[in-house]
């Protein structure tokens, strides 16, 4: 009689245990999900960060270059460091390489 009770307490500690078991997984799934979410979350926004730098470089190099417009005359030219602004492209050229993974049709952004 004594194994009986002994066999009948153990499967109800299992059968408990199983419960909690479950419920703590569905906690833990909760606690992932949420985990995720703020990780894309957090990708999301370097994205933009980075798209945003790619406009301020952009806006930078475009006043750089624009010393060597259709306006520019040939006494413009001589006071300008043509090779600085070449190099200052150059950089930006590498620049863009960089963050080329913000100019897929994936992320759906304007840059």
């Amino acid at each position: 009689m004594q194994d009986s009770w002994l066999s009948i307490l153990g499967s109800l500690a299992s059968i408990g245990a199983a419960i909690w078991a479950y419920f703590e997984a569905k906690r833990a799934s909760r606690h992932a999900s949420k985990a995720e979410a703020v990780r894309d979350e957090l990708i999301q926004r370097r994205a933009i960060v980075e798209v945003s730098q790619v406009y301020a470089e952009s806006s930078r190099i475009l006043d750089l270059v624009s010393s060597l417009g259709p306006a520019c005359t040939e006494t413009r030219v001589r006071g300008l460091n043509v090779s600085d602004i070449a190099e200052n492209v150059e950089k930006y050229s590498r620049f863009l390489n960089e963050h080329s993974a913000h100019f897929n049709q994936g992320l759906q952004n304007t840059a």
